[in-house]
């Protein structure tokens, strides 16, 4: 069995960054931080959460690195949880989320939502589809995001630190960097690593 899901990332727009995945229902939250690292085109830096809300919340599945972690994701399925998104979405007739937080010092908050339990055996991930172009790793979260992509297209220097974000780019590994572009092919081949 397979879940559908939508993974955006909130803030963005412009165009907004969103995946499409499927995953099986026995996968751990662990592998979906990794499905959710691959399709995105994070590079696994960092800290990460799962939870309702993102900030604040009691109850939060983390990683194993992460000291206070009440719940560890690799021993916590995602099918019983997804699943009762997905049939309180139905019962309801409304979206409810869980919240995936990537990198506590940018906070990248993307939200994950349930769009189809999918009745076919399966034991791979696979990313369908999305839009927008990774931000790169610690440019500031969504500020220094929406700066970045301001300063591309204009060719100024950035309003929140005085200087161009080519150079900076470059020596990060992100030469041609183009927050519009979304290459699936790419995806695919990071998540079939």
């Amino acid at each position: 069995m397979l879940l559908q899901l939508k993974i955006s990332l909130q803030g963005t727009r412009n165009p907004e960054v969103w995946r499409r995945i499927k995953v099986p229902l026995q996968f751990n939250f662990e592998q979906l931080h990794q499905v959710i690292q691959a399709s995105m085109g994070w590079r696994n830096a960092h800290l990460y959460s799962f939870s309702e809300n993102a900030h604040g919340d009691l109850l939060r599945i983390t990683s194993r690195y992460e000291e206070d972690g009440p719940i560890f994701a690799d021993q916590v399925e995602i099918g019983p949880i997804l699943m009762n998104l997905y049939n309180w979405q139905l019962m309801h007739g409304k979206k409810k989320a869980m919240v995936y937080l990537y990198d506590y010092g940018d906070s990248w908050e993307h939200t994950i939502t349930v769009e189809d339990f999918i009745r076919e055996n399966g034991n791979k991930p696979e990313i369908l589809d999305g839009q927008g172009a990774c931000p790169p790793e610690d440019c500031g979260g969504i500020f220094g995001f929406e700066d970045l992509k301001e300063c591309l297209v204009t060719g100024s220097p950035s309003k929140l630190h005085g200087e161009r974000w080519e150079p900076w780019l470059k020596e990060c590994g992100y030469k041609n960097y183009d927050p519009s572009v979304f290459d699936l092919k790419a995806a695919k081949k990071r998540l079939g690593k």
